[in-house]
């Protein structure tokens, strides 16, 4: 949930950066059916500062693709031996490549489907598994911890600040 500024940079295309608040994690439950009595769950809690460029494909449809800046705020890592949160930390700052398509829906209201993907690791792996050598030169540069990826779904209601209501 946040705010979010979009300037027309053409005919067909905007520039838009947002101010979000978003929730990234993960879970494991436990299958009992299974023997699988393991569990893990974190919760991050993120300031998100995406930067995308946005296409008008057509008159309802539109495609965005940009970069993002995520600060962690705050997080909690828990299995089924208790709490480890703070045990082994996550990098305070995130960098992520973001892409969505979305399409417009009543006069002002938009919605948007769209993948992030974390560039830079949000916790390493350690120091054992940091010495791993990978021959691939992508998996090397790639490899280096934890990172996320996340599929959201943004439902947006567009305010009109320009001159008799245009934009």
């Amino acid at each position: 949930a946040g705010p979010a500024v979009n300037a027309r940079l053409g005919e067909n295309s905007s520039l838009e950066l947002g101010f979000y608040f978003s929730q990234k994690g993960s879970r494991h439950n436990p299958d009992h059916k299974r023997g699988d009595y393991s569990f893990y769950r974190i919760h991050l809690n993120y300031i998100d500062m995406p930067l995308m460029l946005r296409f008008t494909v057509s008159e309802k449809y539109f495609v965005t693709l940009g970069p993002s800046l995520a600060y962690l705020i705050s997080y909690n890592e828990q299995n089924e031996f208790g709490d480890w949160t703070g045990t082994n930390p996550f990098n305070k700052t995130e960098v992520g490549v973001n892409i969505g398509i979305g399409g417009s829906f009543r006069e002002k209201w938009t919605i948007e489907l769209r993948s992030s993907n974390s560039v830079t690791p949000i916790r390493d792996y350690g120091v054992l598994t940091s010495r791993v050598y990978y021959p691939n030169a992508i998996a090397r540069a790639f490899n280096q911890g934890l990172y996320n990826n996340i599929l959201s779904l943004f439902l947006s209601y567009k305010f009109d600040l320009g001159k008799n209501g245009d934009s």
